[in-house]
Formats: C-alpha cells, sequence, structure tokens
C-alpha cells in the first residue's frame, strides 16, 4: 500500500543530493498513480546511457524493509531502489552485501548497475544541502524559470503542460515550484491557484544566471562566417531555428547593427553550415546555442527567440552600445511581463 504522506518532497531531496555528490542526472518521473505496485519511478542518466528504477518509500529505515525489498525484488519486474531520509553506515554496508539500491536525504547511496556504480556512506544527515533560493537558479530549473517568465499564468497549469513546453523532467517542474513556494516566489491563491509574485526580480537574477549556468551548457559551436551580413537573406522557419542576440536585437528595435552572429536552433543546422560556409573557430563570430524551450510569445517575430532571451544575451556582451539596446527591449517587452498583477 502506497504511503499516506506526500513521498514526493522526500523523492525530491534524496535526488538532489544524488546529483550533488555525484554529478549524475536523477529525475522523478512518474509519481505514485493508482494501480501502479512502486511508490513512484525515477530516471538516472550518466552520458547517453539512463537507468530506470522502481522506487520504494520508506520515511525511516529499519531491517524489516529488507524483507519487503526482497520480496518485491523476487516478484516484481525492473530494478528496485530503496529512497529513505537517512542510512547509517552500518546499514549502508547491509544494503550494499544484500545488492539492495538505495538513496537517502543526506547523500548516502548505492547504486549497482552495467556502466553506473555508486556507494556513499558516513554522509551526516542534513549535510551538503543547497540553500533553498540556490536551487531556483540551477541549469534545469532556469529553463522552467524561462518558461514562467515569458508566459504570464504558466505556473497555473498542470505539471504536465509546463514539462511539455520546457523539455524538462517532472521532477525538475516539482522541484522549481517546491522552491519557488518556500522562498516565497509563488503564492497559493483559493481562487487563482499558484501565482509568480516578485517577477522583477526574478527576471533579473534569470538574466545573470543563464549565461553563466545554462548557456555555456546549449553551446552547440562557435564558427567563423563571411564578412558580409550573410544573415540577411537566411530563412530560419523551414530549420526550426531562430535568431537570437544582437541579430534579434535589430529586428526588435531597428537600433543595433549585428557584430556576432547568435543562432538558437533545435540541432545544429548542417544546411546554414554547408551554404553559408562557416568553418569551426573557438573565436568565431557565430554561436550556434541549443533551444530550450518549447513555446512562443506574443510579441514574438517567429523567426526570433522570445525578448527576455534577447536581453539577456545582450547584457552578457558587456558591450555598452548592446546594454543600452537592453535598456530598450526591456522598456518595450518586458516591463509589462514583470508588473505585478
Amino acid at each position: 500500500m502506497a504511503p499516506t504522506i506526500n513521498i514526493t518532497p522526500l523523492i525530491e531531496d534524496a535526488l538532489e543530493a544524488l546529483r550533488n555528490h555525484t554529478g549524475v542526472e536523477a529525475e522523478l518521473v512518474r509519481e505514485p498513480p493508482a494501480g501502479f505496485s512502486a511508490d513512484a519511478e525515477i530516471t538516472i542518466r550518466k552520458g547517453l546511457r539512463v537507468w530506470t528504477f522502481n522506487v520504494e518509500v520508506k520515511p525511516w529505515f529499519n531491517r524489516a524493509i529488507l524483507e519487503v525489498l526482497k520480496e518485491k525484488i523476487r516478484n516484481g519486474m525492473g530494478e528496485w531502489l530503496l529512497v529513505t531520509r537517512y542510512v547509517t553506515g552500518g546499514q549502508a554496508d547491509v544494503l550494499r552485501a544484500m545488492n539492495l539500491a538505495f538513496l537517502d536525504t543526506a547523500g548516502n547511496a548505492f547504486i549497482n548497475q552495467d556502466g553506473l556504480y555508486v556507494f556513499m556512506k558516513g554522509q551526516g544527515a542534513g549535510r551538503d544541502r543547497v540553500p533553498q533560493k540556490e536551487r531556483i537558479f540551477r541549469p534545469a530549473e532556469l529553463k522552467v524559470l524561462f518558461a514562467f517568465l515569458c508566459r504570464k499564468g504558466l505556473e497555473r497549469e498542470t505539471h504536465e503542460k509546463i514539462k511539455h513546453m520546457t523539455g524538462v523532467g517532472l521532477g525538475t517542474v516539482n522541484r522549481l515550484i517546491r522552491a519557488l513556494e518556500l522562498a516565497g516566489y509563488i503564492l497559493k491563491l483559493k481562487t487563482q491557484g499558484r501565482l509568480l509574485v516578485r517577477r522583477k526580480e526574478l527576471l533579473e537574477q534569470w538574466a545573470i544566471a543563464y549565461p553563466q549556468r545554462l548557456r555555456p551548457k546549449q553551446m552547440i559551436g562557435r564558427f567563423q562566417g563571411p564578412r558580409e551580413p550573410w544573415w540577411n537573406n537566411v530563412d530560419l522557419l523551414p530549420i526550426d531555428a531562430q535568431w537570437g542576440g544582437e541579430i534579434a536585437a535589430k529586428y526588435l528595435t531597428q537600433y543595433l547593427k549585428p557584430q556576432l552572429v547568435t543562432l538558437y536552433a533545435a540541432k545544429q543546422p548542417d544546411d546554414i553550415i554547408i551554404q553559408q560556409r562557416l568553418r569551426k573557430d573557438p573565436q568565431g563570430d557565430v554561436e550556434i546555442i541549443r533551444r530550450f524551450w518549447n513555446f512562443t510569445t506574443m510579441d514574438q517575430r517567429a523567426d526570433v527567440v522570445p525578448p527576455l532571451l534577447v536581453y539577456a544575451d545582450l547584457l552578457a556582451t558587456g558591450d555598452e552600445r548592446n546594454t543600452e539596446t537592453a535598456r530598450m527591449i526591456y522598456d518595450k517587452y518586458l516591463a509589462g511581463l514583470v508588473r505585478e498583477d
């Protein structure tokens, strides 16, 4: 029988501890549904490999749980993993000897799969926890926060819809909403449901965090292009790509003369690279970045990324003229997004 407590926060804390201590990607992909024999389902990703686990949640560990787990492993399909609040060093040794995978919220863990081996014990309860506000600005969470800031009211939608529009796992959506609530950025209202507040503060912090934490992870490559403005006659719509940075700013403000070409695409646009004779160059004037959202905005040209991203791209250059243009974009496109209702 599934636990009567809300087990999602416990799972998320254990997954966060695993990520912090090992650097692997771990996501909650299925919360407790009716008729599902496990309490939840998680995935762990390392490089291109993915492992899926059925999760048995027990708030506190004791020896009786071992028999429960052994029975599930004997009778159930798939790999099983225990999630609990704390496992002592001695208990960790017992679980490893029995080859029973586990995670706790302090960072202790044992997983023994082909290509994935983790064993940590002796982590103190509550040690190395990430400050609540810091959790909001991690790379995956920045993707969701970007959508919340661009699409006013999106925070009220179902977690599944938010997941679809941001391309992240359900666990990331759950973590961010929880972190925003605890940090006072989301209010729960009786009539409106969730409401994102202090949007101006969040937008400013997102624009600072994006080039430091998320943008480098999305970089596909840097290239050198022709001297002439080759991008003037390129149609991006057939290849599912959009202009960002200085070119997007030119289209939005009719003010800036672009020096750096920034292109956001779902994958490397080989046709453009070949047709425009772009060559790889780490110091080149063309940067191609992997797109991380799945929505449009009302004021957005089809071939230009959302204005918030243009704003962040410009500020990140540190160029005085780009900063001036960023202020113009803020006044025209972003001020209304951060106005409190």
